[in-house]
């Protein structure tokens, strides 16, 4: 899964790479040539933005990257915050399976019926539509992991008393 992970974040850093490439190329072309790229916004909206979200959500919760308020856990004592930790876990499972299950039934619906953007340049929408579930996917099977103690979560770059709640 680690190597899963850091192919993701790979691509996702890509992702990010290109999209400030085409926007940099849309807005010269807008502004010095008017005339943009065309189907610059939808792209970076269906695929990019997508991508940058979904792709590195297992590799960005291991390294407790995602937003974790402790205003009020911080004064619980220790087994209260372990058993809050594990109703948040599971209760992030749920929502995220939920997602995964959604995109996933959504992704086989767009390449059933072989979905096409209506941008002005009609692209296939089924690759965007893969990259919930993917993303969502692992994650869950990562907060599995750290539910059964089967992995440890990274240390975030901040410690808790030098957050802001």
């Amino acid at each position: 899964m680690g190597l899963l992970e850091t192919l993701l974040i790979r691509v996702a850093g890509l992702v990010l790479l290109v999209l400030a490439g085409l926007t940099t190329a849309d807005a010269l072309g807008r502004y010095l040539l008017n005339s943009p790229i065309p189907g610059t916004g939808e792209i970076i909206e269906d695929y990019f933005m997508i991508a940058l979200i979904f792709l590195p959500l297992s590799y960005s919760f291991m390294q407790e990257g995602h937003v974790h308020v402790t205003m009020i856990e911080r004064y619980f004592p220790g087994g209260v915050k372990r058993i809050v930790g594990k109703v948040n876990l599971l209760l992030s499972f749920a929502l995220f399976a939920l997602i995964a299950l959604a995109g996933w039934e959504r992704f086989v619906e767009a390449w059933r019926i072989d979905e096409i953007s209506t941008s002005s340049v009609g692209y296939p929408m089924w690759p965007c539509y893969l990259m919930v579930p993917i993303g969502c996917g692992l994650l869950c099977l990562r907060i599995a992991q750290v539910f059964l103690g089967r992995a440890q979560k990274g240390h975030a770059a901040t410690p808790d008393e030098d957050r802001v709640a």
